[in-house]
């Protein structure tokens, strides 16, 4: 320690600062106060401690926020957008009432679709009006492909209490477009938390039982509905879509054989669909396989149309072929497995007006695949038993 004056006995160097112990220790046990708060709250209200947690599979659950549909595509009003306990949406009651349970992805979430206009609650309300009234359930996941949907039977389905479904619809194809490219992995929840990191899958659990991330997430819904779409991977509508018009395809009608690599994918797709069948059936449900559709061409009266663009041409988005490639493999195995099949994509015609995107239905056209799917299905729901077992 250096002196201005000589150091002697006389005159010793000046004694060093003293630690600030009593600050730190305030902080010390202020910092402990606020962790043992955090971990009190966790446990009142976060899902730790419960027999059934998911902690395998990231979901929405819990969950009640407001949308305003308007921002999505005219005549949008606003979304009560609610997930139970369980994450499954709908006004079905309980679990153990649940006769009919829906699965696919974004497109069968509807997130932007008042509950009343879902296809679910038009299927559910036509049955209430021709029989006894069978709770249909809600079980969209969004981005979920075939490969989300087995692992949703393996670490989510079985483990909701009660949930004892006679059907399981399952819609299909237009998230299989992507399985086997660097695009699928963005979206499979559940395979990213299975076969990612350590790092990835300790996140995924923290979000998924945190009553601070349910409590920020549904604070961030309300205030910027946004994250909505970065979750489910919406576009909104600055504009409103252009009026689309239609011709007859007059080429011949192209095939995923020119694709690359199609072949292997869409085999692949249908061992997918394979084992998804069974697993609905190991579950105590019956399949029902619906194939889908982009508002990219329409089938009427059984003929293949495409859009007429600027200079007359007719055309068809690059992705049609393999989508139906996919769709028909999931026909075929179907049949074989002797599940029930609907091929939405050839018999339901969708316009313009009930798309918002190319792949997400409006209020509309959610009301016009509940009716297709009454159609279908209503006479065989309604010939089963008053629980809906076949």
């Amino acid at each position: 320690m250096s002196c201005h004056v000589p150091c002697s006995p006389d005159h010793p160097p000046p004694p060093a600062s003293a630690p600030s112990w009593p600050r730190l220790y305030i902080l010390g046990v202020n910092a402990l106060l606020l962790a043992v708060g955090i971990l009190l709250l966790e446990l009142r209200f976060g899902h730790w401690l419960e027999e059934k947690h998911f902690g395998n599979i990231f979901l929405l659950r819990d969950l009640t926020i407001r949308l305003n549909a308007a921002e999505m595509y005219p005549g949008g009003r606003e979304v009560i957008y609610h997930r139970d306990i369980f994450g499954l949406r709908g006004r079905f009651g309980s679990p153990e009432q649940v006769t009919i349970l829906t699965i696919g992805g974004s497109t069968t979430d509807q997130r932007w679709v008042p509950d009343q206009d879902t296809f679910q609650e038009v299927l559910a309300a036509h049955l209430a009006a021709s029989g006894p009234p069978l709770g249909v359930a809600n079980g969209g996941l969004d981005g979920h492909s075939t490969v989300g949907h087995l692992h949703s039977f393996l670490y989510w389905f079985n483990q909701i209490p009660n949930l004892h479904p006679a059907w399981v619809i399952a819609c299909i194809g237009l998230n299989d477009i992507n399985v086997g490219t660097s695009t699928r992995a963005q979206f499979d929840d559940t395979l990213n938390i299975r076969q990612g990191t350590l790092g990835q899958r300790i996140k995924n659990h923290l979000k998924n039982n945190s009553a601070f991330w349910q409590m920020f997430n549904t604070i961030r819904g309300i205030f910027q509905a946004n994250w909505v779409m970065e979750i489910g991977g919406h576009g909104g509508m600055s504009t409103p879509r252009p009026r689309v018009h239609w011709a007859p395809y007059p080429h011949p009608i192209p095939s995923f054989e020119s694709l690359p690599d199609a072949r292997p994918r869409i085999q692949a797709y249908g061992e997918r669909v394979r084992e998804l069948i069974r697993a609905i059936r190991g579950f105590g449900a019956r399949a029902v396989i619906v194939t889908q559709k982009s508002d990219s061409f329409r089938y009427l009266q059984g003929r293949l149309h495409g859009q007429v663009s600027a200079n007359g041409q007719v055309f068809l988005d690059q992705a049609f072929p393999l989508l139906m490639g996919l769709n028909d493999q999931a026909l075929q195995v179907c049949r074989e497995e002797g599940a029930v099949c609907l091929d939405l994509a050839r018999e339901l015609d969708l316009t313009g007006d009930d798309f918002y995107d190319s792949i997400h239905t409006t209020a509309q056209g959610s009301r016009k695949i509940g009716d297709y799917l009454f159609e279908k299905l209503g006479p065989l729901l309604i010939a089963a038993s008053p629980q809906g077992r076949p």
